[in-house]
């Protein structure tokens, strides 16, 4: 499932959570009984909105906020699913209670929340276009494009290995360490063509 590494801040009554997914699978974090408002995506404010649940993507990031109002003798799920593929492995689960209140070791008392199915594309669409910039950005985007970008991640499966690709690109690493010809100023010692802006393959909406 890879990593989801949570940064954590207690603001007397509310927390400050922050989510970073850096390899694999998206995710998807469910935390019972507590609504989360996400606040900031890869170091950009948002417009705060609250939801039940988040999806986070590869290398995206996540500040939350959630309030610690819930009856503090009781422990609470928090929730990690695979989102995007058919996932082989069970949810993972830890547990949130609140600070020098209930031992870490008593269960909640409800059963771990359910996760939306793993191809509910609907529920990802809902979530993603509520992601908006606080309004009042010193940086605004611009109000029109001048080039796009099509990027498709696939995964095959080739010579026994699980490859990743992008736009049909794998990575393959150059037999000289890319800091290694920085440092000692080797122009040669990889590929500077850019890669291609258009997948290859037939998108989906």
């Amino acid at each position: 499932m890879g990593g989801v590494s949570p940064l954590v801040q207690i603001l007397d009554r509310m927390a400050l959570f922050g989510y970073v997914k850096p390899i694999t699978s998206p995710v998807l974090i469910i935390r019972t009984n507590h609504k989360m408002v996400l606040v900031e995506a890869d170091g950009n404010y948002l417009q705060p909105f609250a939801v039940d649940d988040m999806d986070i993507y590869l290398g995206e990031s996540y500040s939350v906020l959630f309030t610690t109002d819930q009856n503090p003798s009781n422990s609470y799920w928090v929730s990690v699913s695979v989102r995007g593929r058919k996932p082989n492995t069970t949810q993972a689960l830890t547990i949130l209670n609140y600070h020098n209140t209930t031992s870490a070791s008593k269960p909640p008392p409800s059963p771990p929340p359910v996760a939306p199915l793993w191809n509910n594309y609907t529920h990802n669409k809902l979530f993603t276009k509520n992601v908006l910039a606080l309004m009042g950005n010193p940086n605004p985007p611009p109000t029109t494009h001048h080039r796009r970008i099509i990027l498709l991640n696939t995964q095959n499966y080739i010579d026994g290995y699980t490859k990743w690709a992008i736009n049909n690109i794998y990575l393959v690493l150059p037999a000289m360490p890319y800091l290694g010809s920085i440092k000692y100023n080797l122009n040669n010692a990889f590929n500077h063509n850019p890669p291609r802006q258009t997948s290859q393959a037939t998108m989906m909406s």
